[in-house]
């Protein structure tokens, strides 16, 4: 291969590696809009947090899809004045959760983050740590990685494009029912621990030290799950919460102040809660963080009446 067939080629790797990052750049930004929906209901967007005003969100909660069916900020917002977010992907992992982090605090400031931390069970080898951090990575570059599954959306695209922001705050309001099977007793007490493999929980640090860094406080929640969670998990977290001198909530247990019933709450047969059990877990969530961290009460501030607009909304969604 002579020179000009050189450059030839080094000319035309270059305009095909170009020509990969600009579709992967926008059918990332296609897939944003396609991970939308019009159903306020369903419409559980993440990154509808950039919609939101700068600095305006005070509680984050972050993990799988169990934060975003058990946790509604607009409930929180109508009892105790909290302005709260949810972001949370489907079996979200912690390497995931870092970037997001990153994103979340280039227009938020957090006073409180609330990390799920049934993230850390999900890769519980080395193998399976490396492949979720190489696809975190790529999709920090590009989300058409995380969010490809949308392109089924394609012909929603008009419509969910002019979707603006997430009335509900990230949070993904089931209301159907499917009891769950009470004859386990998923939280009966062990001294067993669940195995986690290292380089998750070196994450989760690193998570609470980007956190930290910031200013915010960091707690770290269990949201009720009878599929994802048992006592041989609690009692793996709650050892490496005393270690590192961090506070613990795992919803899973009994609490004065929060009566699921998991024939009434649950959408599909205790893996995730519903409208009724999401409500509960809010209104807890509300009291303990008012009564434990230092939040305003934003409904009389200006600049935060589109929230009281947002829950006239949401009640009204819930009507239908």
């Amino acid at each position: 291969m002579n020179k000009e067939e050189n450059r030839r080629f080094i000319r035309r790797l270059i305009i095909g590696i170009l020509a990969v990052l600009f579709v992967l750049e926008i059918s990332s930004r296609v897939c944003l809009v396609l991970q939308r929906n019009d159903d306020v209901l369903k419409d559980n967007d993440s990154w509808g947090i950039f919609q939101e005003a700068e600095d305006s969100i005070d509680v984050i909660a972050i993990g799988d899809s169990g934060v975003y069916s058990s946790i509604s900020p607009l409930d929180m917002w109508n009892e105790q004045g909290i302005t709260a977010y949810v972001w949370s992907e489907p079996s979200q992992r912690i390497h995931e959760t870092y970037f997001y982090l990153k994103r979340i605090y280039s227009c938020q400031s957090p006073k409180v983050v609330m990390i799920d931390v049934n993230q850390v069970f999900q890769d519980p080898t080395d193998s399976a740590n490396l492949d979720s951090q190489v696809k975190a990575v790529l999709a920090d570059w590009f989300p058409v990685f995380t969010y490809h599954k949308y392109w089924k959306n394609i012909m929603k695209y008009p419509v969910y494009r002019k979707v603006d922001h997430s009335v509900t705050k990230g949070f993904f309001a089931r209301t159907s029912c499917d009891p769950a099977d009470l004859s386990r007793d998923y939280m009966k007490k062990t001294k067993k621990r669940e195995t986690v493999n290292e380089a998750s929980f070196q994450k989760l640090t690193k998570c609470i030290d980007l956190c930290q860094s910031q200013g915010s406080q960091v707690l770290l929640v269990a949201v009720p799950s009878r599929s994802d969670w048992d006592y041989k998990k609690h009692n793996a977290i709650e050892d490496y919460a005393k270690n590192g001198g961090y506070t613990f909530l795992d919803l899973n247990e009994k609490k004065k102040g929060l009566k699921l019933d998991w024939e009434t709450d649950t959408a599909d047969g205790g893996n995730h809660l519903n409208i009724h059990g999401a409500v509960k877990v809010s209104k807890y969530l509300g009291k303990y963080l008012t009564k434990h961290y230092d939040l305003r009460d934003r409904r009389k501030e200006m600049g935060f009446s589109s929230w009281d607009e947002d829950w006239e909304i949401y009640q009204a969604a819930l009507e239908k």
